[in-house]
């Protein structure tokens, strides 16, 4: 993975960036022990089992498994590759990066992104410039006059307009060096149906779309004309742009989330304008499309506590019960405006004004709980028993995912009053749902962690990182000095496991080149999934004993020596047992003989070790 890059930049950009540092921007640390522990950014919970190893320069999450080094914690946290994160990294630290030329397939992907990446920019700024032109720019300029949109609000979100005609956008591009394919996998241009490359978007106002560090993925196109064209239209998945993973308007949004501590969730590209027009920084939309999972998780990075302010028709609640339910299972604290019925908030924005829409989010905001209880008195007649029943088992679900006994106690009895019924009477209808869900082989109170279990990448199961061999490895990996002797005596290729002896021989190779490496260094070297695992639980798991001198390195020796002789007498019992099964005299004598000298051969090596063979 790290191929690209000389081994000395890599250790060179390590050092320069301290683990606890570069977590601390982005999760509240707290030292306990040796350690600093927090609130996992990679899934959902209350009690801290985010910890961070200063000593390793290395990371661990004992709720969700997630771990590793700075470049790793990058690389999840903001789903960049390894170049990216290296490169991030490197500016950080003021370092200029080189890459080597061995390193072809990745400096070939890297390539094609870069190269999606400027045509990104260039379509954004060729779409500025038509808008601003005084002839191709008209039907354009007219819309932004209408919404009311200022100089500085086209400028700070580069809008723009995409003239009518079918191919001027690509003709550009392709003028300017990019191939026909590069113009078609960005997403800008497809092949009409006689084979003839043309712009996607024409004749619409055109939203750049940015990740969060501001650069350019992908575009939202609102039509201008009536037609059987769609109102609006968004990128095609691509290698940059995925739909349910982005947030309009995040990149200039976040210095405002992170200073207020909430962020503000419209529907689409003009609710978050209009906003942000208006004073109203801490702004995103979720491209009017269902709120994922992914969303959730991209907020949380910022801020946990979320508003949703989606229109307020039929439409408009069901995709707010939607979000609301998403933000809550992904850990933030989400309510609702509760907005004047039939009204948009950019309807609201433009005829208060921002202070007066700050204002309603501080009167009138809603749980969920209680925007779930709205939405169904409105969708059942309260007024009949049975309109009653049915909007208290509407409630069950939200009601039954509260933790805390006192917040689910004292909505119980919001809904009690609302709907006239007993507190009790829905506490029972609550604990009858439950036993059924967990007859059913539901559990609320593992709902989420099992949730976010299934998203781990696929690590093969190990044993307990216990025995000798595991113990032995530890001695080597704290004390890299060790290896001639381990090698000397055992062989590194004798080692039982595909992991141990991978990370065997990098410490041997950075030995013989003279380097000392150190743990977190290590996490860069490996290839395999379960040496990535090894390593990281070794650090947070403390399932080995140190080991720090000699003499107690070679009890280990020893002890793996008899762990390999049990192997040995194990296989020679079994072809014991076959030449018996044969009656075949001569082999079992020869096996006999064998087994003999073997355990002959163990008894003298246990004299010298106090460890048995371990499981």
């Amino acid at each position: 993975m790290s191929n690209s890059f000389s081994e000395a930049m890599i250790d060179e950009i390590r050092e320069h960036n301290d683990i606890v540092d570069l977590i601390s921007q982005f999760v509240d640390l707290k030292k306990r022990g040796k350690n600093f522990v927090g609130l996992c950014p990679f899934h959902p919970e209350k009690t801290p089992s985010f910890t961070v190893n200063p000593e390793a320069q290395m990371f661990y999450c004992f709720g969700c498994g997630v771990g590793g080094n700075v470049f790793n914690f990058l690389m999840k946290y903001h789903g960049l590759t390894f170049y990216e994160a290296v490169k991030t990294l490197a500016e950080k630290a003021g370092i200029q990066i080189q890459t080597e030329k061995s390193f072809i397939p990745a400096k070939k992907e890297l390539r094609k992104r870069d190269s999606l990446y400027r045509i990104n920019d260039l379509t954004a700024k060729y779409y500025h410039a038509v808008l601003k032109s005084r002839k191709l720019g008209v039907p354009g300029q007219f819309y932004i006059k209408k919404r009311g949109y200022t100089d500085a609000t086209v400028k700070k979100f580069v809008l723009g307009y995409a003239p009518g005609e079918w191919d001027s956008l690509c003709s550009f591009l392709l003028k300017k060096g990019f191939t026909e394919q590069e113009i078609i996998e960005a997403g800008v241009g497809l092949k009409s149906r006689l084979g003839r490359l043309i712009d996607r978007f024409r004749n619409r106002i055109m939203f750049p779309i940015g990740d969060y560090r501001g650069r350019i993925i992908g575009f939202g196109g609102r039509v201008l004309d009536g037609g059987e064209e769609p109102k609006y239209l968004n990128s095609p998945e691509t290698a940059l742009f995925h739909k349910g993973k982005v947030l309009y308007g995040l990149h200039a949004a976040i210095p405002e989330i992170r200073k207020n501590d909430f962020v503000l969730v419209f529907e689409g590209y003009t609710d978050v304008l209009t906003a942000q027009q208006n004073g109203i920084g801490n702004a995103v939309a979720s491209l009017g499309t269902a709120f994922t999972e992914d969303h959730g998780r991209l907020l949380r990075r910022y801020t946990k506590n979320v508003v949703i302010a989606y229109d307020a028709d039929t439409a408009g609640m069901a995709a707010t019960l939607r979000g609301m339910e998403v933000l809550s299972q992904c850990g933030c604290r989400v309510s609702v405006v509760d907005l004047p019925e039939g009204t948009d908030p950019d309807e609201y924005i433009r005829e208060h004004g921002g202070d007066a829409f700050l204002d309603l989010l501080k009167r009138k905001t809603l749980s969920l709980v209680e925007y779930k209880l709205h939405k169904v008195c409105k969708e059942f007649n309260t007024d009949s028993i049975s309109g009653r029943i049915a909007a208290v088992n509407e409630m069950l679900p939200v009601l039954a995912k509260i933790n805390s006994r006192v917040e689910q106690d004292a909505y119980i009895n919001l809904v009690a009053k609302k709907l006239f019924i007993s507190p009790e009477a829905i506490k029972e209808e609550i604990l009858k749902y439950t036993k059924n869900l967990q007859k059913n082989g539901i559990n609320y109170d593992k709902l989420e962690k099992n949730k976010y279990a299934g998203e781990k990448p696929h690590v093969p199961v190990l044993p307990k990182f216990k025995g000798p061999e595991n113990m032995l490895m530890s001695c080597v990996i704290f004390n890299p000095e060790f290896i001639e002797i381990v090698d000397r005596e055992l062989g590194i290729d004798s080692f039982s496991q595909p992991y141990m002896r991978e990370i065997l021989s990098i410490i041997k190779r950075k030995w013989n080149e003279g380097v000392k490496i150190s743990p977190s260094a290590l996490m860069e070297k490996v290839s395999l999934e379960t040496s990535r695992q090894f390593l990281t639980e070794l650090f947070f798991k403390e399932y080995l004993p140190p080991c720090d001198n000699e003499s107690e390195l070679l009890l280990y020796i020893n002890s793996v020596k008899c762990l390999r002789i049990n192997r040995l007498i194990e296989e020679k019992q079994a072809l014991l047992a076959e030449a018996q099964k044969k009656r075949d005299n001569r082999l079992e004598k020869k096996y006999l003989m064998e087994i003999e000298n073997l355990l002959r051969l163990r008894e003298e090596q246990k004299k010298n070790s106090p460890i048995e063979r371990g499981e």
